[in-house]
């Protein structure tokens, strides 16, 4: 049997033998609440125990019962049929009702009464709690109209993922969408450790404003660039003959290339300031300024580590067939949200 059927195949076997073979041992506890109107089989009456349950298996298109007529089971005034809860179920009914219970549309719990409708674990290697699969739609799709709780909610007290997601194509992993400027497609208190391409239209960061931390924020735009491009600077002072050799990390050169610089001298101009030597050992070297004089510098290199060399950023791109036409933000064109790209068109 499929083990992706386990919760509603062999939830419903238990529940159809014990109803056909007519097994009194076993409680109705957990049934579903008595079905109100007449009854569905002539020989199941609704002060039997398992009432309610044999009307929803057959509302469910689960069973269906035999027709009246047959010896000892004459035609009512509604010609019910009979659903023989004494009758012993064979391998191939059995089988009939196994595939019939796990081709039903799904599992539908509504319950205010409990804080845990469903609770799935596994204690397995690898294992899954609850596993959602689907050829077109969404696998697992939550739902939540409170302002305080989540349509999903994973946690994790170890060392694994509370939430993860993973694609073999070249779809979204994860997904997260909100089509109010207000809110966010996605909240991260803590760290958050990219391992890959980040893209972004644009970015800053928040912290609490330095002179009113109580009431207001304070937020910088991040430095882009069509490059791969890092930055270092920082003050030297210049020896008794206006020179100074400025020490980068070492690990300057095996990171960058293409070096760029830049020089500023502080306190007093000096036209004759510039780079005697150019960057080699991970190091410069200054010249030219007044002797004891101070020199802010600042040098940019492009990474070509070899992830850098091997993911070049693409400044420019053709968009897809299936996105032209559309916009990343179509509000800022005065464009409608349904010429928006991404899985909510």
């Amino acid at each position: 049997m499929n083990r992706k059927l386990f919760i509603g195949a062999s939830a419903a076997l238990g529940l159809l033998v014990a109803l056909a073979v007519g097994l009194s041992a076993i409680s109705p506890a957990g049934a579903a609440p008595l079905a109100q109107g007449s009854i569905d089989f002539q020989d199941v009456p609704p002060t039997n125990p398992f009432f309610g349950n044999i009307r929803n298996i057959y509302f469910a298109g689960i069973v269906n019962g035999y027709p009246c007529g047959a010896p000892g089971e004459p035609c009512g005034p509604e010609f019910k049929p009979y659903y023989r809860p004494g009758a012993y179920v064979t391998r191939a009914q059995m089988s009939k009702f196994v595939d019939l219970a796990r081709k039903q549309p799904g599992i539908f719990i509504n319950t205010d009464t409990s804080g845990l409708p469903i609770f799935s674990r596994t204690g397995a290697p690898n294992g899954r709690g609850i596993q959602g699969e689907s050829a077109q739609g969404n696998g697992l799709h939550g739902v939540s109209n409170s302002n305080n709780a989540s349509g999903v909610y994973g946690e994790n007290t170890g060392t694994g993922f509370g939430l993860a997601g993973r694609t073999g194509g070249d779809g979204d992993a994860i997904f997260g969408d909100n089509l109010d400027p207000a809110g966010r497609a996605g909240y991260f208190n803590g760290n958050v450790r990219v391992q890959g391409f980040l893209s972004k239209a644009s970015g800053s960061f928040e912290i609490d404003h330095p002179l009113d931390p109580e009431n207001k924020y304070l937020y910088h735009s991040f430095v882009e660039s069509p490059d791969m491009m890092n930055v270092y600077n920082g003050n030297v002072m210049l020896d008794g003959r206006g020179e100074a050799v400025v020490q980068l990390p070492g690990y300057f050169e095996a990171l960058n290339r293409d070096f760029r610089y830049q020089l500023t001298p502080l306190g007093a101009a000096a036209p004759g300031l510039y780079v005697a030597e150019e960057v080699k050992g991970n190091s410069f070297k200054i010249a030219g300024g007044p002797a004891g004089g101070k020199v802010s510098w600042q040098v940019t290199g492009i990474r070509h580590d070899p992830y850098a060399e091997q993911n070049r950023i693409q400044v420019e791109v053709e968009k897809p067939a299936e996105d032209k036409g559309s916009y990343l933000h179509p509000e800022v064109y005065g464009k409608p949200q349904t010429e928006r790209i991404g899985p909510s068109r």
